[in-house]
């Protein structure tokens, strides 16, 4: 089956942002995470010029940082991650916050940046979708389903498909890239198509019974 150049590019269009925002994110944790290092390290000098004075200032001391300076800058970082993974999972499906933008909440958000960049590399990683070319095929059979009965719940696509083992990655595919919704309705969860996509599937549709024509 030749699907259409649009569903194939869009595609291709997610993963290349999915990929580009893990790469933003692996280099602003380096930075943040070396920025932290930096600013424990300076602090520790600081407090040893204040108790030896002179001597730090004229590096006598400079390379002699106390031995517990390492352990306590991992364990420091292992706090932080744990925190930054709890709040993770706090805020998991927890809608952006529409509180001032200057209050106390600011030194918490400052202090989870390292962390939340971190874990941002794995999720848009994990953002990437995966098929092979039958998948493809699959998940375009599987849109063009949906676009025809307006909603479906998740009982009614497992009876449709046969294959209801890659259900489950298909449907998380085509919410990756926007084309399908999962929405409550009439006390059951449904999949539909977002009002600002129907445009766009309809030509999608379009295009794919024409390269079908063609074949």
């Amino acid at each position: 089956m030749t699907l259409p150049r649009e569903f194939r590019n869009r595609i291709a269009s997610h993963n290349g942002h999915a990929i580009t925002a893990a790469g933003l994110c692996l280099l602003g944790s380096w930075l943040s995470w070396s920025l932290a290092y930096a600013l424990v390290v300076g602090l520790t000098l600081g407090f040893l010029t204040a108790i030896h004075g002179e001597e730090v200032a004229a590096g006598t001391l400079l390379f002699l940082l106390p031995r517990w300076i390492h352990p306590a800058v991992i364990a420091c970082a292992a706090l932080l991650l744990l925190w930054g993974a709890i709040d993770r999972r706090l805020r998991r499906f927890r809608p952006v916050s529409d509180r001032p933008i200057v209050g106390w909440h600011l030194p918490g958000e400052f202090l989870l940046t390292p962390a939340r960049l971190t874990f941002g590399i794995w999720d848009h990683l994990g953002a990437v979708i995966r098929l092979n070319q039958t998948e493809k095929s699959d998940a375009f059979a599987l849109l063009r389903h949906i676009y025809q009965e307006r909603k479906c719940s998740r009982s009614s696509l497992g009876a449709h498909f046969e294959e209801i083992r890659r259900l489950p990655k298909l449907l998380e595919a085509l919410q990756l890239v926007g084309w399908v919704d999962l929405l409550r309705h009439d006390e059951e969860w449904c999949y539909m198509i977002p009002g600002t996509e129907e445009e766009a599937v309809a030509a999608l549709m379009d295009e794919g019974g024409k390269e079908k024509e063609k074949e």
